[in-house]
């Protein structure tokens, strides 16, 4: 799924490749360096926005471990079951 990645510095295109109640893993559209830790936004196109904290990068490939609300949550099981 096509998204936008806003991280501390600045903001990129991308993609959401894998999502979970808990977490998600995303591919950078360029190689923006993102620190453990960092907070980012992911805006879905015409779906809404996920926040979390960066628990991994390699290349252009991340590890999010999402910031769970209520919102949140109900985005990301829409987005599990539309991919099924």
């Amino acid at each position: 799924m096509d998204c936008v990645i806003t991280g501390p510095i600045n903001k990129t295109s991308g993609y959401l490749l894998n999502i979970t109640e808990h977490g998600a893993c995303i591919q950078l559209g360029r190689d923006v360096k993102l620190l453990k830790g960092d907070t980012i936004k992911i805006e879905l196109n015409n779906s809404g926005c996920l926040f979390g904290q960066i628990a991994w990068q390699r290349s252009n490939l991340a590890g999010v471990m999402l910031e769970v609300n209520s919102n949140s949550y109900a985005l990301t099981l829409s987005i599990i079951q539309s991919n099924t």
